[in-house]
């Protein structure tokens, strides 16, 4: 686990949630995880992790596979 200082926080000027999105996309962005994996740590759906990922314009490598998988996890959770 992992434990950030408030102090940092308020210096950084983000909260804990924003951190979270800050290092799932930073990570996302160098191919050390992957998008399930970024969308998880971010604690955000994936629709909502997607808007980020577009608004920096990071570029996705997704693949077939990868597509029908999530495909079928927004069918259980409801969301398509």
């Amino acid at each position: 686990m992992l434990t950030i200082s408030e102090t940092w926080l308020q210096e950084a000027n983000l909260n804990e949630s924003e951190l979270k999105i800050e290092l799932a996309l930073a990570l996302l962005e160098r191919r050390r995880i992957s998008f399930p994996q970024a969308c998880e740590l971010s604690e955000l759906s994936v629709l909502e992790f997607l808007q980020h990922v577009q608004q920096r314009g990071i570029e996705l490598e997704y693949d077939e596979m990868e597509l029908m998988h999530d495909v079928k996890v927004l069918r259980q959770l409801g969301q398509l």
